[in-house]
C-alpha cells in the first residue's frame, strides 16, 4: 500500500454516466489484486475519500469505472488528463483464483471489479463465463464475450442476471465470483448454495479511512463484526449474515 499523486493519463465516456479514468503509478499497477481497491480524495468539497475497485492494470497504470450518480463521482468526472488525484493503494483483500471453471456476474457498477479477475484468470489459462446484468441499454458496459440481461429488455435478455445464472450454472461450474447489489448477492448465494458450488462475493461500503480504523464500513458476518475495507471486500458468501 502507497499514496501517491497519481496523474490522469486518460479519460473515457462509455455513456452519459460512466466513465473510465486511466491513472499513471507503476507501483499501485503491479501489486494490485483482482478484487482490490484505491481510496481517492476527490478535492475540494469532498469529506472523506472514495473508495473505487480496481477495473485493470497495465505496466505503469491502472484504471477506475464509476458512474456518476452524486457530488463527488461528479466531480470525479471533471478531471481530465494531466491531471492529479491524491491516491492510497491498492487496498483490501481480493479474489482467490483458485478455480478451473467459474462464472463471474456483475450487477451495475459490480461489473468494475470483475475486470482485472477476469485477466488474471485467463493468464491462468482458465475462461470464465462472464454475466452481466443492468437496468437498462442507458446503464450498459460493453465486455466482449459476456452474456447481458436487462430489467427492460433493451439489452441482451430481458429480466434478470440471476435468471442468467439459473441457465448457464452447469456440473463444471466450480465457483462463482460476483459483485453487485446485495439483494442480487444474496439471491446468487442461494443459487449456489442449492448446487454447492464455492461463492465469493465483493461487499460494498462507504469508507471513510480504507484502512480497518473507523469501522465505518462493517459488515455481520458468522464470525463477527468484520471490517469490508479490511477484512474484504472479497468475502465467501457463507460467511456472510444476509438481512
Amino acid at each position: 500500500m502507497i499514496q501517491a499523486s497519481c496523474q490522469v493519463v486518460e479519460k473515457k465516456q462509455l455513456n452519459e454516466s460512466t466513465y473510465i479514468l486511466v491513472l499513471e503509478n507503476a507501483v499501485i499497477a503491479s501489486k494490485s489484486k483482482p478484487g482490490q481497491f484505491v481510496h481517492i480524495n476527490i478535492g475540494p468539497g469532498s469529506v472523506v475519500r472514495r473508495p473505487f475497485s480496481i477495473y485493470e492494470t497495465q505496466r505503469d497504470t491502472f484504471s477506475i469505472l464509476f458512474q456518476v450518480v452524486g457530488p463527488g463521482t461528479r466531480r470525479l468526472a471533471t478531471y481530465r488528463a494531466s491531471q492529479y488525484l491524491d491516491i492510497i493503494g491498492p487496498l483490501g483483500r481480493g479474489f482467490t483464483l483458485e478455480s478451473k471453471s467459474p462464472i463471474l456476474i456483475g450487477g451495475g457498477m459490480g461489473a468494475a471489479c470483475l475486470k482485472l479477475l477476469s485477466k488474471h484468470l485467463e493468464i491462468n489459462k482458465v475462461k470464465p463465463k462472464v454475466l452481466l446484468g443492468f437496468k437498462d441499454s442507458e446503464c450498459a458496459i460493453e465486455w466482449s464475450g459476456a452474456k447481458v440481461s436487462s430489467e427492460d429488455g433493451s439489452c441482451g435478455t430481458k429480466g434478470l442476471v440471476t435468471d442468467l445464472l439459473k441457465k448457464e450454472i452447469d456440473s463444471k461450474t466450480d465457483m462463482i465470483y460476483v459483485c453487485g447489489p446485495e439483494p442480487m448477492m444474496k439471491e446468487v448465494t442461494a443459487i449456489a448454495k442449492k448446487k454447492d458450488i464455492l461463492t465469493y462475493i465483493s461487499m460494498e461500503r462507504y469508507m471513510a479511512c480504507g484502512v480497518g480504523a473507523c469501522l465505518s464500513c462493517v459488515c455481520e458476518t458468522k464470525y463477527g463484526v468484520a471490517r469490508v475495507c479490511k477484512e474484504g471486500p472479497v468475502f465467501n458468501s457463507k460467511d456472510i449474515v444476509w438481512e
